[in-house]
């Protein structure tokens, strides 16, 4: 698995509650980069400041529509 797909994998886990900066520091370096990505493929992600010092928390609001038609296919 990809670290992008792990990170989307992650934000699909916790719709309500988002990720913070810290949780996908531990799983990708460049986070940053991989949301870029997600958000260049057509996911709305959106990011707001967290309740500690330089915490950021990041929810997935859509999907792209290609990606949620290949994950239903898959989840069947």
């Amino acid at each position: 698995m990809t670290q992008k797909e792990r990170i989307l994998q992650l934000l699909r886990e916790h719709p309500q509650s988002g990720v913070s900066n810290f949780e996908l520091n531990q799983l990708c370096f460049r986070y940053g980069a991989r949301l870029w990505d997600l958000r260049k493929e057509g996911h709305n992600i959106v990011s707001e400041k967290g309740k500690r010092k330089a915490e950021w928390i990041f929810r997935l609001v859509k999907e792209s529509v290609q990606l949620d038609l290949e994950y239903a296919k898959a989840v069947e």
